[in-house]
């Protein structure tokens, strides 16, 4: 009886399965929407569902062709490669439904992928106001895939679909990704399609294969070790997050008790703070303050006339991490607090009634809670402002800022929330699930290239990226491969990367630095055919990990994409890298660079940040001379040099550039019997 029970449940799930394939409309994978890109001379394959068995009729650029929806409903055809051109109109007919997409451009189609650096839209970056509202160019075309976890790899694409270069749709594109684009579609003269794939605060083993994990235990078994704790039961997952977010609810409700700022009228007006210290906003406090989590307050000066104080106004503070209390003249006029989720994201708008405010000086007062990571402000000088109907009086300047409760130097720790200390409930770091979910599904469609733009996520494990990046870039052309859309002219995909920037504040000495040797690691992908990098290591920001500075590197990328991949004369479309050393007998280290034609500084100034150590470690700063497309390095204090260092920190202070102003990529080398390796 069991046994034929089962049988007939079994019999029940087929016959539902077989009605919802055969009740399946028709439909046009998102890949070949209305305003698609599809990819000039490569064998152009269309896919979509239709009810099983069901006969479709497709035409396309003036070609007829029909195929059978199989048993799953899911239908395929493959037409012949074409030139450049557009627009085409696709038509899809089954029975009586029809789909018709129009304005489907055949060009060049790049993927941009990565994290939060690569997702950071156009209209957040700077000159992306003017680059959003002038957004029209009809020969470039933008698709981004819906963010999607899997633990196995997923053939059917989750997105939207294209849509046309225009405002509303190109502000919130990847400002990388568009700017690359824009410059290749300027210089090339076809049609370039963008697809976006990309999820902040992800590491490169969510972007990998499983299997390509599983055939490298040697650096990838603690990330494998890892995956059953993301693959906890629903039930395990919500009651361990229950149990953190308790306590990270009840730690911030514990140090507000704590603290006494608001006691001692750290919100009101007529306070004293000239014992305070200065801090220029909008930017995060770790550089001015250090790296603070806790309770910092903010306090800010305007001067208003009596018409503007007349009159209810909007205050304005753009993004601030992470929760806020917000006074004005001492009385409260908003704040985001604690449970929020996203909050260090989110923008603050609070209305100030005319009765708070008053002719002539105007104190705003903020009480921030910072969880982790950076604290203050996170938007762009414009994005701070008081209004009035008439006027905008802007925040950006000088504020007074004053420590009111530092956990790490008090409890050594803030507990953060639930979904953050469980791996359970955070499926996007889970290796493998970002190409199962976001990838492998766009291996069927053929493309000119990958950009990509991560690395923030996996500092701290250099050595395991120097290997797993260069296994991630080969996956996902043996996915392509698999699915019969290798690189065009016999060669590999071409996969352009970006390095990690500077960020952080400066350091006076010689540094160590997780950055540093993630860079390095980066550096070694390189060694792959038609990889290429483009080095950022002077547009980005000490004091935000999402430097705004977005365009010289998607030119950057674009100079070395054209000089390679599209054959464009360029000598200096490459950063110069390290090429080797030498030591002559008086000390002297002469470093050798690739691409250094033009060699020069940026500023006019001798070469900065090379650094020289002896045998005992200890790093001094080095003086340095161009000579052609050679470097010569040398310190008084350290006569027998063992190795070399250019640009080694955090946020080096760096002024070496080719003549197409192409920065020099950070380098180490250990000289030995005068050779640097």
């Amino acid at each position: 009886m069991p046994t034929h029970s089962k049988q007939i449940g079994s019999l029940i799930a087929s016959m539902t399965l077989a009605g919802l394939v055969s009740a399946q409309e028709l439909s046009v994978s998102p890949l070949y929407s209305s305003y698609a890109v599809l990819q000039r001379d490569a064998d152009i394959t269309l896919n979509g569902k239709a009810a099983a068995d069901t006969e479709i009729s497709i035409e396309f650029a003036g070609q007829a062709v029909s195929a059978t929806a199989n048993e799953t409903g899911t239908w395929s055809v493959t037409l012949p490669a074409m030139d450049a051109g557009g627009p085409h109109v696709l038509l899809v007919t089954a029975g009586d439904e029809q789909i018709k997409n129009h304005s489907i451009l055949i060009g060049d189609v790049w993927v941009c992928s990565g994290q939060s650096n690569m997702g950071f839209r156009l209209e957040n970056s700077i000159g992306g106001i003017d680059a959003t509202a002038n957004a029209a160019n009809e020969s470039v075309h933008l698709i981004q895939m819906n963010r999607r976890t899997s633990n196995e790899p997923l053939d059917e694409v989750d997105s939207r679909g294209w849509r046309p270069d225009r405002p509303d749709y190109a502000g919130r594109f990847s400002a990388v990704g568009y700017y690359f684009g824009q410059s290749l579609q300027s210089e090339l003269g076809v049609p370039i399609g963008l697809i976006e794939s990309t999820w902040g605060g992800t590491p490169a083993e969510s972007w990998t294969p499983e299997a390509t994990l599983r055939s490298n235990p040697e650096w990838a078994g603690d990330l494998l070790e890892s995956i059953p704790l993301y693959d906890m039961t629903e039930e395990e997952k919500d009651k361990l997050v229950a149990e953190f977010e308790t306590a990270h609810g009840e730690y911030i409700a514990q140090i507000l008790d704590a603290e006494q700022g608001e006691d001692l009228g750290w919100h009101t007006p007529d306070l004293d703070d000239a014992d305070w210290t200065d801090y220029e906003a909008p930017a995060f406090w770790e550089p001015t303050l250090g790296s603070i989590d806790g309770i910092v307050w903010l306090r800010h000066t305007i001067t208003l006339t009596a018409e503007q104080a007349a009159e209810d106004a909007t205050l304005e503070l753009g993004m601030v991490d992470e929760y806020d209390d917000t006074w004005v003249n001492g009385e409260r006029v908003g704040g985001l607090t604690y449970p929020s989720r996203g909050a260090g994201r989110k923008k603050r708008s609070y209305t100030v009634p005319a009765s708070v405010l008053h002719e002539g000086e105007n104190v705003i007062a903020i009480r921030v809670v910072d969880t982790r990571s950076a604290g203050g402000f996170g938007s762009m000088a414009e994005e701070m402002y008081l209004k009035t109907s008439h006027n905008l009086i802007t925040l950006a300047g000088t504020w007074k800022a004053k420590i009111a409760y530092d956990s790490k130097a008090i409890d050594g720790e803030f507990p953060l929330e639930g979904t953050r200390m469980v791996k359970a409930a955070q499926q996007h770091r889970r290796p493998s699930s970002l190409y199962n979910g976001m990838i492998h599904s766009m291996a069927g469609l053929p493309v000119r290239g990958f950009i990509w733009y991560q690395g923030e996520s996996n500092s701290g494990r250099h050595d395991q990226y120097a290997k797993l990046f260069p296994a991630m870039i080969s996956s996902w052309r043996q996915s392509w491969s698999e699915h019969g859309t290798a690189g065009l002219h016999g060669g590999e995909i071409p996969f352009y990367f970006v390095q990690l920037p500077n960020y952080r504040s400066r350091s006076e000495q010689p540094e160590e630095s997780d950055w540093a040797e993630l860079r390095e690691a980066q550096t070694k992908a390189i060694d792959l055919p038609d990889v290429g990098m483009a080095v950022s290591i002077d547009v980005g920001d000490a004091d935000d990990i999402h430097p705004r500075n977005k365009l010289p590197v998607g030119e950057r990328l674009a100079d070395a994409v054209l000089a390679d991949v599209y054959g464009h004369d360029n000598p200096t479309a490459h950063s110069p890298t390290f090429a080797g050393a030498s030591t002559g007998s008086d000390g002297v280290v002469t470093v050798r660079l690739n691409n250094a034609q033009g060699l020069r500084t940026a500023d006019n100034r001798a070469p900065q940040s090379f650094a020289l150590s002896g045998s005992d470690g200890t790093f001094i700063w080095a003086d340095a001379e161009i000579h052609g497309q050679t470097v010569t390095v040398w310190s008084h204090e350290v006569p027998n040099p063992i190795e070399v260092r250019y640009a080694w920190a955090w946020n080096p202070d760096t002024n070496l550039v080719n003549g197409g102003g192409k920065p020099v990529a950070p380098f180490r080398a250990v000289l030995e019997d005068g050779q640097g390796k």
